[in-house]
């Protein structure tokens, strides 16, 4: 009887080793395909963006149709976290987000400087939100962090989220700007837990944390900073960005992630 259990949870064991296994191998796929896309479709008005979104979806859904049984397009796109938010995942995300954009005018009146936004604003905000919001956070939150979920408590498969985004941003940071390359490692990686909860909270939904990930990639690319105050709003605002998404954490009060499912299929 003995033998037969040890034998059992072998299977099981090598079971969830693959599962992960192929968790992981598809997340470097899709990492790739968002950082490379993202690099090679790179543009001022970031129009592009719908583009990368759309490659990274493209590939996730054949990561997700091979690796775990999915066939049908509607449902793979919902797992994946295209999906209706629920009320309080998506107002947490509103208020954590405007929280943030209080930084400009605290610094505007602050300095006594008044600050402009680009004529083309609304194209730069939508372009970000479909790639450094959307493709970025179903990377992280509607795959990566998903997946590890199923196998892991919040926690520890959140810090696999972190661990793994913080070693995807140093193979990517682009040094001949290293302040740019720091904040968006600090954001990413500082985002982890808190978006991972916003995710939970909003039943398993990127538009939320995409939102919240959005506004911390574009705003400087949005308001126009004088160049005696660059430095300063770029430090304020990476401590911004890292510090005021833990609010999640207040706002949603801790509880089981709704409709999770106990076991990986494989």
């Amino acid at each position: 009887m003995h033998g037969k259990l040890s034998k059992a949870w072998q299977v099981v064991g090598a079971r969830r080793t693959g599962a992960l296994n192929y968790v992981l191998a598809g997340f470097v796929l899709l990492w790739l395909v968002y950082d490379r896309a993202g690099y090679l479709l790179t543009s001022a008005l970031h129009e592009t963006g719908l583009i990368v979104l759309s490659a990274v979806v493209a590939a996730a859904f054949l990561v997700e149709a091979l690796g775990f049984r999915h066939v049908r397009a509607a449902s793979v796109i919902r797992d994946l976290g295209f999906r209706m938010p629920s009320g309080s995942g998506l107002a947490a995300a509103l208020l954590i987000s405007l929280a943030m954009l209080l930084f400009f005018p605290a610094l505007s009146l602050a300095s006594g400087t008044r600050f402009g936004l680009q004529d083309n604003w609304p194209w730069i905000g939508l372009g970000v939100l479909a790639q450094a919001g959307l493709a970025q956070e179903l990377v992280f939150r509607g795959y990566l962090f998903r997946h590890l979920r199923r196998h892991f408590k919040f926690v520890r498969a959140g810090l696999f989220v972190l661990a793994l985004s913080v070693a995807a941003g140093l193979l990517s940071l682009d040094m001949a700007d290293p302040l740019i390359a720091v904040r968006r490692l600090v954001v990413i990686a500082a985002g982890a837990l808190p978006l991972a909860h916003l995710y939970e909270h909003s039943g398993r939904s990127i538009w939320p944390p995409a939102l919240v990930s959005a506004t911390g990639q574009a705003a400087l690319q949005i308001v126009m900073i004088p160049a005696a105050l660059g430095v300063l709003a770029l430090v304020g605002w990476i401590i911004v960005s890292a510090a005021v998404p833990q609010l999640a954490f207040v706002l949603l009060a801790p509880r089981r992630a709704p409709g999770r499912p106990e076991t990986e299929p494989i």
